[in-house]
């Protein structure tokens, strides 16, 4: 039987339970107060267990004693109880206090304990307790050096918590794996999981998550190289910390702007972050920011030549790392100091220094090695269980024929008129089934005829394009250049002034007007896109605009130009389209336009910030404008994806194959 406060538990543990690197706010104090409150009006013992899980996962980071002494005393009432979900419960929130504290092993072991409790349970209470535990599971990976199991762990979540439809939390898991791909120096494919981190985030309240997608997003794009787009990201991010004064995530936010400016070589700039950073930081108690904070400083201090400061936080950074057993971090200040020593001309301290680092990579090494086999032992472990699990279901199922043989006669009649009716059903599903093939094919025809026509109409449009143009140009443009050859001509033989200034405002208009006319053949077939391909037509196209004043913002990540010349058209069409509807129709004052290649694709984005419209009423009432867009997308057998409301702007993806 539940109990009646069941709701307001799961949303409690909901706004508790949070896992891996990404950054989730904590008003821990107002939490333990309310969580106290409760704790004293229950008056069962499975409602005191629950509530004194809760706060075992509250005082976690503040008060390792209480919270391993509650969290210890809510497993004893599971137990008396032999509750199978609240043992469960109970396990998660011990291994949260054990990974609290750096015990790793038993933090595993809680974690599998509460999930394997849990297993069969298809509960809402279940399965977020599974999702958490899981995904606390990945974060020890993660602390253990096993990028790997934290990688499968992560992506096989993914699944269960889009059956939950837990927005939050998928945000998590694809922002994490985004970081564990960016520390693995995998920035490519980083890129797209924080993008889809940045959509599911957008649509959601947790705007400091959000904020930590763009910071990320800084840093994967410092390892792209890409330094216009870290100065863009940090300035989405910071729109959205202002509404936020005492935010965590502060000290990041001013961290990367430090990482901004000594990747711009503003040296005395970065500096000023960093400290900012560190301020903040040490201020607030936030701790986890000061290792990347005191690195950052004492790389920009070498790059001063300021070897005294640089030497100073060196050392900070090295015995945090030492104190925090992260010897990765170690590892990084040996070097920094070798280094400084060196430059500051003593030999003998960076020789000492060298042959600590020499050192500790090699413990490092064989750490590895050993974690390695035990992965490798661990593996076999399973492989021989497995094996014995599956030879112990092949004897129950032998015993299981055995029993049935005995009534297989019995069942012979029956038998005979399933046979019957069985095959009477598969003949009725064999012409079903053909007459389904029949239909799909005639629909697959219908398709390939519609493709094949849409191709025949674009191919039409800028072959007529491309004669008007031409048209335009040879025709036009001759005569109106041969009309300014014979006023020229004229007015030579002109008298009076009055004559002459009504020549040269002719010749003015002539020039105008052939201006205008280059302009619209350019329109019609952008010569640039023909030459240099679509990145330059793009970029093109967008500064010309920018030329009458427009605000647009072009960005081309990654483009390599392998797609036909024909593809490229009309994609160039479909991002004039949209531009041209954003201008004319959103009302728009900026414009982002952005072509991203990623694997074997390529995404268009057109995002502004017009006055956007309401897509339910919108209907199948579309205009001509997003018709064109739609067949050309289809033209090439692509998806867009429109997101829009009333005041918000608009922001419409275009999604297609390069081939």
């Amino acid at each position: 039987m539940r109990n009646p406060l069941y709701a307001v538990l799961l949303l409690l543990l909901c706004s508790f339970i949070s896992f891996s690197s990404i950054y989730a706010q904590n008003d821990k104090r107002r939490r333990i107060d309310s969580l106290e409150k409760l704790l004293a009006e229950k008056k069962t013992d499975t409602g005191r267990a629950w509530v004194l899980g809760l706060l075992a996962q509250a005082y976690s980071g503040r008060d390792s004693v209480k919270a391993f002494n509650m969290a210890y005393e809510s497993l004893d009432i599971y137990r008396k109880r032999n509750h199978p979900l609240g043992l469960a419960f109970a396990n998660y929130s011990l291994g949260e206090c054990f990974l609290d504290v750096g015990n790793f092993p038993q933090a595993q072991s809680h974690f599998e304990l509460a999930d394997s409790l849990i297993r069969n349970d298809t509960s809402v209470m279940g399965r977020y307790i599974h999702i958490r535990a899981i995904g606390n599971l990945a974060n020890v990976m993660a602390q253990l050096r096993k990028p790997k199991a934290e990688l499968e762990l992560l992506i096989g979540l993914v699944p269960d918590i889009e059956r939950t439809k837990d927005s939050g939390a998928l945000g998590v898991v694809v922002a994490n794996i985004a970081s564990e791909l960016l520390n693995t120096n995998n920035p490519q494919k980083a890129y797209a999981y924080l993008k889809k981190a940045e959509t599911i985030f957008s649509n959601t309240n947790l705007k400091e998550s959000l904020a930590f997608v763009y910071i990320n997003l800084v840093e994967c794009m410092q390892q792209l190289d890409s330094i216009r787009e870290m100065r863009y990201y940090l300035d989405k991010s910071y729109t959205i910390l202002l509404e936020s004064k005492n935010s965590d995530l502060w000290p990041e936010y001013y961290l990367h702007e430090g990482l901004y400016a000594h990747v711009t070589r503003h040296y005395n700039d970065a500096v000023r972050y960093y400290l900012q950073a560190e301020d903040i930081a040490l201020k607030y108690k936030r701790g986890y920011a000061l290792n990347s904070i005191w690195e950052g400083l004492s790389e920009t201090y070498i790059s001063l030549r300021d070897y005294k400061d640089a030497r100073k936080y060196l050392l900070q950074f090295f015995h945090k790392a030492g104190t925090e057993n992260v010897p990765l971090n170690e590892l990084k200040a040996l070097k920094l100091l070798t280094t400084v020593e060196e430059q500051s001309g003593n030999i003998k301290a960076a020789h000492n220094y060298l042959r600590r680092y020499e050192f500790l990579s090699d413990s490092i090494k064989k750490d590895e090695i050993a974690i390695a086999v035990e992965d490798l032992q661990s593996r076999y472990q399973n492989v021989v269980k497995e094996k014995e699990i599956l030879a112990l279901q092949n004897r129950n199922k032998q015993q299981q024929l055995e029993l049935q043989q005995g009534r297989y006669l019995n069942y012979l009649l029956l038998t005979g008129l399933a046979l019957l009716l069985g095959i009477l059903m598969v003949v009725y599903l064999l012409l079903r089934h053909r007459k389904r093939l029949h239909r799909f094919e005639v629909e697959k025809i219908q398709q390939e005829h519609r493709i094949s026509l849409l191709h025949a109409m674009v191919e039409g449009q800028e072959q007529e394009r491309n004669r008007l143009a031409r048209d335009l140009h040879d025709g036009l443009g001759g005569i109106l250049s041969g009309t300014k050859l014979e006023l020229s001509g004229a007015a030579l033989m002109v008298s009076g002034h009055k004559g002459e200034e009504i020549v040269r405002r002719c010749m003015r208009w002539l020039d105008q007007a052939s201006e205008e006319l280059r302009r619209i053949a350019r329109s019609l077939m952008p010569e640039i896109l023909m030459n240099f391909g679509l990145e330059r037509a793009f970029t093109a196209y967008c500064d010309t605009l920018r030329e009458t004043g427009l605000h647009i913002t072009c960005y081309v990540v990654n483009y390599k130009n392998k797609m036909d010349i024909t593809r490229q058209m009309v994609l160039y069409r479909i991002m004039q389209e949209l531009v041209n509807n954003a201008m004319r129709h959103a009302a728009a004052t900026e414009i982002l336009v952005e072509l991203q290649e990623t694997d074997d694709k390529l995404f268009l984005t057109v995002e502004d910030d017009g006055k956007g419209f309401d897509k339910v009423q919108l209907g199948n009432r579309k205009g001509t404008g997003l018709l064109n867009i739609q067949s050309r997308v289809e033209f090439l057998n692509g998806e867009m994806d429109i997101i829009s409301a009333p005041g918000k702007g608009t922001t419409i993806i275009v999604e297609c194959l390069i081939r």
